[in-house]
């Protein structure tokens, strides 16, 4: 998506209109996205999925998840209220990626140190969605609503 998102404007800041047409379907398909990640996290409390990583494996993708996760929320507060549309849009994916990776790695977390409590697991794992969806769905609906706030100020 973020290819998408740059690809199609080939100057940034040029034509603001297209841009914030861009950042409203960003923020279209990131809520839809929430209808696959509530799909993820049903699969994975049904058949009760587990993540294995072998050695300190675990302990690097933990690193390189929070900083993912650190970097990204750097990132949209920082180009949040920024002039490039195309920019936050970029931004609110990366935030996306970054939790659906916190997600993965709660449940190898979980299979790695939690033992077999399948209790525990399926409630964290579905606190966990729970939250990472709400703050997709609330990211999507402040990209759509920004962008037709944007949109209707043209038409005026």
């Amino acid at each position: 998506m973020r290819l998408s998102l740059l690809y199609s404007t080939k100057h940034i800041g040029e034509n603001l209109g297209k841009e914030y047409q861009k950042l409203k379907r960003c923020g279209i398909v990131l809520l839809l996205l929430n209808i696959v990640l509530i799909g993820i996290i049903i699969i994975i409390l049904q058949d009760n999925q587990a993540i294995h990583y072998s050695g300190f494996v675990i302990y690097v993708v933990a690193l390189y998840d929070f900083y993912l996760i650190i970097s990204a929320f750097i990132n949209i507060i920082k180009y949040g209220n920024g002039k490039s549309p195309i920019l936050l849009g970029s931004k609110a994916i990366k935030v996306t990626v970054a939790l659906i990776s916190l997600i993965s790695l709660e449940v190898a977390m979980i299979t790695e140190f939690g033992g077999n409590d399948f209790h525990f697991k399926s409630v964290m794992t579905g606190w966990v969605g729970f939250f990472v969806c709400l703050i997709n769905s609330s990211m999507a609906i402040y990209l759509i609503i920004k962008s037709n706030k944007y949109l209707k100020k043209q038409i005026d």
